[in-house]
């Protein structure tokens, strides 16, 4: 027996609580190597949604599928697609705000909202464990996660646990929670039975000192009446009314099976059972059981169930999701793809990026988002197994059945070839080229090898031609587009249409003459794929590759492919997929499928890099190192480069770095020019850039010196260039002749080094010219013409060099960058584009030969930084970066001024703000600038980036509060400071420390949509403590407004954020009108700003009551307006009192009572309401037929419940109540009063 639990020690009070202010990983985002796509129906291991859509958790780590209840439009989000770091998630939830919680298996809790996430585990808060069983919400807000080693509370600020050793919790093994209409917390766990948790008050309940049949319980629910359901785990099912247990199980009922695995509650009060064995319906008299010949349930093992707002039952087996209408089921696909088969034999690409697999029920066509399945059922596809794909000219895709001959699809219709309506010699076709002189080649299984160029056709056999054996397996030609045959028996054969020539194991190095596999490099060496291992041959010498002499982990080499960088990718029969870079092997992962062979039968290369890989029994998957690229629509071209470093730094001046740092890197060295080669062209969509191959593009540029400059940080360098030029030539005929196929001019680099990271940055520029399918695609993108090239550094050598990599590509942010020569001093030089002139009247250095200087305008969001504290607004919208060769300077600089969308009338204090670095906060320039001609101009020494600010007003109203809780319990805690209202909630022990500020000015900034204008005051809140506090606004101590209800409550964290509206509740009270909203941060800036449509008050309905003497009083309110949940607060006569939403309570005697009640709503808001109560007197025949048992526990004067009830007739009437308590009931402990 557990000690800790006995039937003398139920009630346990937790008088600690843990808070955290907790550390999260926000905007989630991981690059992922893998994704995969397969055809499997995943099992649903949980459920949820809301009026919209249905949430689904798929096993296997398969993710979530979002299901839309009206269209049935499903979308799947894993690890690979969207920013869920983790696919295997174990449970699901939405709270009252509508946002998203899933728990998974071993990474802690996401909050999801499909473009970001937050994520709490082990690591940044005080989450017990990563592994979460179960999530429930109540009606204050707070999200309830039991785990595999505790129970965890989260407040949104606060972090409260409950473990088996520090609370009177049962067991850490928390697998299921519930919350009754009361906010009781039921808890149900493995091996601790079931736990009741009210106000920091705990019950427990067990097969100990309870009716409970197990102590391992899988499921809860409550239903209609406020009763309890548990499901157990081989107990049964049990009702739990708070007195009285019923049980169910398969002996005595209509039960399928005693293990409870899923419980819900639809809108009749009806009871969906999820067993082991199937699906159970209760329905208050009678057990109804779905069997599963009636159904769509493909698996009886039932894991999850939910009920929608239409009273539609969704349920999750093993074998995938169904829902029930309440006559007819239907099944919902939720594989992971629209892959038909997993074995995917053959991959292919086409022109546009969509990818055509090949498997054994039929062929399917995906565009990396939307998948079409082409078979014998619903096209003219002649057979579901297809064996061979290649691409056309057009794009078009001719496909090789296993019996059924040759198909052709024009994207509209298709042409069967066979051995009855053409020359074709077998309708086993094996493999399929198609080559540079638009000629088909068709590999059959048993009849040799077919030319096909147009309508002619030409069959090689081994009777006809050197061919050596008539299974043909593999095709491949070389750049000189001669062809490469792999037989099965008879070795290869290299054909140049006018001769044959036969490798076998009896007269060359190849000792396998069962060919499986053929690729063939740029540099014309051949990969030939055996039984027995990998050959490579480069015309002279042949090499073997083996499990014995390599890295190759199984000799059985199903596939073999070259990338455009030269690295050989190798799939094995045993599901392996290995990299050779030349010199070394590397085995990327072990495609295995429960445990089993998964042969990798086929790779394909995309031109982003990624490998798509067909297996056996997996489906397909993408894998790239540096992270799967799915975002085809932005052309990039790739380079490498050498930089070589000139004046090493000492140590005592970069102390946190390496000795190899160097205050001059060159592009080049002694070359007026310099070429980068190219490693990659990606697209999709332009020939130009699919022809293009390593060796056949280049970027020219003159030889670029990039001299570093001091920072304030000694750990810290930055480095700026100017003035230079951009050409990427191309040998698009492949004839080696290289021409422009793009240009750009005033390119500029800028870098803040940062040890260790040194030597990598940025260039941007503007696209002038090029070859005008590639032009078009990059304009179509780039803002302004403008392009970016990321600089990445990728390893160092022994010498005083690096090589790196160049990214280039078309600017998606609104940039303008221009490069103007600074010759002389006070002379303005305007940046016309940049809406900028500069005035260097003083230059001295150096370096300032040829000196230059460069503007960008960045018309794009500023990312959110400190800021002074003198500071109101720094407008976002847009800001400039300038930099200049010069070593020593003073510059007059002079922005075109345009506020619109400012949304300020306060302009008297524009100003101008600066970062000293990009990762510095703004500040304010020393001295106010001068503002004529829609021009604003200042006088600097230095160079950084710039903003047009608000400077905060000399005269500011302030005031500080100290909160301090010295009591046992929470409590609510005020201050107002003229108008303004904060209240929060403070837990026993905790202290809070506010100070705010109020200004007289119209700060500005970014508005929501909607809002016209925003008032001349705003308030800075600031706060020791991140809790979650209400703010009032009292209208009419803040301003008179005639258009009171159009006011909404703005806020934004810091001077750089735009404005948001936060969720208000707009009251009156006492006739004046107030507006109330909800902030969780430590604090920021508030205003009030005016909106186009009339916000309702909050009001609330309190009916009239009336009962007889011995009868409770049901009492009911009815919110208008506001927003749940809702908090209540009952009064009244006979010292009514009650926090509950729907309070029973038992007046005395006759007469009239009042009572009101206080709703608060979840922003705070206030509605107040009231009304009589008329109490009749009992007639004594009425009297005489009271049970005393049937009011048991129902007497509410303090809302709680007792076993026994005196009572005492006087005149009639019931006069007084007299609590005995019973000793000796299970599960309970009864207060006396």
């Amino acid at each position: 027996m557990n000690q800790r639990h006995s039937s003398s020690v139920l009630l346990k009070k937790i008088f600690f609580s843990i808070i955290f202010w907790y550390s999260c990983v926000s905007s989630y985002s991981q690059k992922k190597e893998w994704m995969n796509y397969a055809h499997q129906v995943p099992s649903i291991k949980a459920i949820t949604g809301d009026e919209n859509f249905v949430w689904a958790v798929l096993a296997n780590k398969r993710g979530l599928l979002k299901i839309n209840q009206i269209t049935g439009e499903h979308t799947l989000f894993n690890n690979t697609n969207s920013s869920i770091p983790d696919a295997d998630i174990a449970s699901i939830g939405i709270d009252l705000n509508g946002n998203l919680w899933l728990g998974t298996a071993e990474s802690g809790v996401i909050k999801f909202d499909e473009s970001t996430t937050t994520v709490y585990n082990t690591s940044n808060c005080l989450l017990p464990d990563n592994k979460i069983f179960s999530i429930a919400f109540d009606t204050l807000g707070n999200k309830w996660f039991g785990t595999s080693n505790g129970l965890a509370c989260f407040s949104d600020t606060v972090w409260k646990v409950y473990s088996f050793r520090k609370s009177p919790l049962p067991s850490n093994v928390v697998r299921s929670i519930v919350i009754d209409k009361n906010n009781v917390k039921w808890i149900g766990t493995s091996g601790g039975g079931l736990a009741r948790l009210e106000n920091e008050e705990w019950t427990i309940f067990d097969t100990y000192n309870s009716k409970l049949s197990l102590n391992f319980i899988l499921s809860l629910a409550i239903d209609k009446q406020n009763k309890l359901w548990i499901g157990t785990w081989g107990g049964g099912l049990q009702l739990f009314d708070g007195l009285i247990w019923q049980d169910f199980r398969k002996s005595n009922s209509l039960l399928p099976s005693d293990e409870i695995r899923a419980l819900t509650v639809d809108n009749n009060n009806n009871i969906w059972i999820g067993t082991s064995s199937g699906i159970t319906l209760y329905d208050g008299d009678d057990f109804r059981s779905l069997k599963k010949e009636k159904s769509l349930v493909t698996s009886s093992y039932i894991n999850s169930l939910y009920v929608d707002y239409r009273n539609i039952l969704w349920a999750g087996s093993l074998n995938g999701l169904t829902k029930f209408d309440g006559n007819k089921w239907e099944g919902i696909n939720s594989a992971s793809s629209g892959l038909p088969d997993n074995s995917s034999r053959v991959i292919a690409m086409d022109e546009q990026g969509n990818k055509w697999i090949g498997t054994q029920r039929g062929l399917a066509k995906f565009n990396g988002k939307n998948w079409k399945t082409f078979n014998t059922a619903n096209s003219g596809i002649p057979s579901d197994r297809v064996t061979a794909i290649v691409l056309d000219e057009n794009s078009y895709p001719w496909v090789g059945t296993y019996n059924q001959g040759l198909a052709l699809f024009n994207g509209e219709s298709w042409s069967v070839f066979n051995v009855s309506n053409s020359p074709l010699p077998s309708n086993q076709v094996s493999c399929l080229l198609y080559d540079k002189n638009k000629i088909l080649w068709i590999g059959t299984a048993d009849s040799g090898l077919v030319k096909k160029e147009g309508e002619n056709w030409t069959i090689f056999k081994n009777t006809n031609s050197g061919l050596p054996e008539n299974k043909v397996t593999s095709l491949s030609s070389d750049e000189n587009n001669v062809l490469w045959i792999g037989t099965d028996g008879g070795g290869i054969a290299r054909f140049d249409v006018s001769s044959w020539k036969v490798f076998n194991a009896t007269n060359s190095g190849l000792k396998e003459n069962v060919i499986l596999s053929i690729a063939v490099g740029e540099d014309g060496m051949q990969w030939i794929g055996t039984q027995n291992g990998l050959y490579n041959f480069s015309g002279d010498e042949w090499h073997c590759f083996n499990r014995e002499n390599s890295g190759i982990t199984d000799n059985v080499i199903q596939s073999v492919k070259v990338d455009n960088e030269g690295n050989t990718w190798v799939g094995t029969k045993s599901g392996s997929l290995t990299k050779f870079d030349g010199d070394k092997w590397t085995t990327i992962n072990s495609i295995k499928f429960q445990n089993q062979e998964n042969p990798v039968y086929s790779i394909a290369i995309d031109p982003q890099g990624n490998k798509w890989i067909g297996t056996g029994k997996e489906g397909i998957s993408a894998f790239k190192e540096e992270g799967v690229v799915t975002n085809n629509s932005i052309p990039m071209f790739r380079f490498k480069g050498m930089l070589k470093g000139l004046n090493q730094k000492s140590a005592s001046s970069l102390s946190a770095c390496s000795l190899n740092v160097y205050s001059t890197l060159l592009l080049s060295a002694n070359s007026e020019k310099t070429t980068m080669p190219g490693i990659m062209a990606v697209h999709q969509k332009t020939k130009t850039f699919r022809g293009l191959s390593a060796k056949k593009f280049r970027l020219i540029t003159d030889s670029l010196v990039l001299v570093s400059k001091e920072t304030p940080n000694q750990n810290q360098l930055n480095r700026i260039y100017s003035g230079s030029f951009f050409s990427i030539e191309a040998d698009v005929t492949g004839n080696g002749n290289y021409e422009k196929i793009l240009s750009a001019k005033d390119v500029s680099f800028f870098a803040t080094d940062s040890c260790p990271d040194f030597h990598t940055g940025f260039f941007t520029g503007k696209i002038i010219n090029g070859k005008e399918e590639i032009l078009n695609e990059f304009s179509a993108l780039a803002k302004n013409n403008s392009f970016m090239a990321e600089m990445i550094l990728n390893s160092r050598n022994n010498d005083d060099t690096y090589n790196f990599e160049l990214k280039f590509y078309p600017s998606q942010k609104e940039i303008m960058v221009e490069t103007k020569p600074i010759t002389t001093a006070g002379v303005p030089v305007e940046f016309k584009e940049s809406n900028t002139m500069l005035n260097f009247t003083s230059m001295a250095g150096k370096n300032n030969e040829g000196a230059a200087s460069t503007v960008t305008f960045n018309k794009d969001t500023i990312v959110s930084a400190p800021v002074s504290n003198n500071i109101a607004t720094v407008f976002s919208n847009y800001y400039w970066n300038i930099s200049s060769t010069i070593d020593s300077f003073e510059v007059n600089i002079c922005f075109n001024l345009d506020t619109n969308g400012f949304n300020t009338n306060s302009q008297d204090f524009l100003n101008i703000a600066y970062q000293s670095d990009p990762n510095s906060a703004w500040q304010l320039i020393n001295s106010k600038p001068e503002i004529k001609n829609d021009k604003i101009c200042f006088t600097v020494n230095h160079l950084s980036n710039w903003a047009i600010a608000i400077s905060k007003p000399d005269d500011v109203e302030k005031d500080d509060f100290i909160f301090y809780n010295q009591f046992s319990k929470p409590d609510f805690y005020k201050s107002s400071f003229n108008g303004l209202e904060l209240i929060e909630l403070l837990k026993p022990g905790k202290r809070d420390t506010i100070a705010i500020s109020q200004y007289e000015i119209n700060p500005g900034g970014s508005i929501p949509q909607g809002i016209t204008s925003m008032i001349k005051t705003f308030w800075e809140v600031k706060s020791t403590s991140k809790i979650s506090r209400y703010i009032k606004f009292d209208l009419p101590k803040i301003f008179y407004s005639d258009t009171v209800g159009f006011d909404r409550v703005l806020y934004r964290l810091n001077a750089t954020s735009a404005w948001s509206e936060l969720p208000l509740t707009r009251s009156r009270v006492n006739n004046m009108d107030a507006l109330y909203a909800l902030s969780f941060l430590k604090g920021g800036q508030f205003t009030l700003g005016k909106s186009k449509n009339r916000k309702s008050i909050f009001s609330c309905n309190a009916p009239a009551m009336s009962a007889s003497v011995n009868e409770n009083i049901n009492f009911s309110v009815t919110p208008t307006s506001g927003t749940a949940p809702f908090i209540y607060k009952w009064s009244g006569d006979e010292n009514f009192l009650s926090e509950n939403q729907s309070p029973r309570f038992l007046y005395p005697a006759t007469g009239n009572y009042n009572y009101s009640v206080t709703v608060t709503d979840a922003n705070g808001g206030v509605a107040v309401c009231g009304n009589k109560v008329t109490v009749s007197p009992m007639k004594t025949s009425a009297l005489q037929a009271l049970n005393p048992a049937s009011i048991l526990g129902k007497f509410t004067r303090k809302e709680e419940k007792y076993k026994s009830i005196k009572v005492d007739k006087k005149e009639g009437q019931w006069n007084k109540l007299f609590i005995k308590e019973e000793e000796g009931e299970k599960g309970k402990k009864r207060k006396k009063n």
